[in-house]
């Protein structure tokens, strides 16, 4: 079986460029995102929004570059 994109930590420069062009993240808010890899799988964090997004291997409508992000902990300025 192979691995999955999102469980190789080598791939998170790769789903950190598809999750900007996903939500249209302008390139001077680039900054404040990063990812890490923890308990086998990437995550996208916001640096100071608190938001944190699991990052799943995807394909077709909806996905970007193979992969697909799903909000675990929603941003605090989307939070009301």
């Amino acid at each position: 079986m192979s691995e999955l994109r999102s469980e190789n930590p080598k791939n998170g420069l790769s789903a950190l460029g598809a999750f900007f062009k996903a939500h249209k993240i302008p390139r001077g808010a680039r900054g404040a995102y990063d990812y890490v890899f923890e308990h086998g799988q990437l995550w996208i964090i916001g640096r100071f929004n608190g938001g944190q997004w699991s990052v799943n291997d995807a394909e077709g409508p909806g996905s970007e570059g193979e992969f697909d992000f799903e909000c675990a902990t929603v941003p605090a300025e989307e939070a009301s």
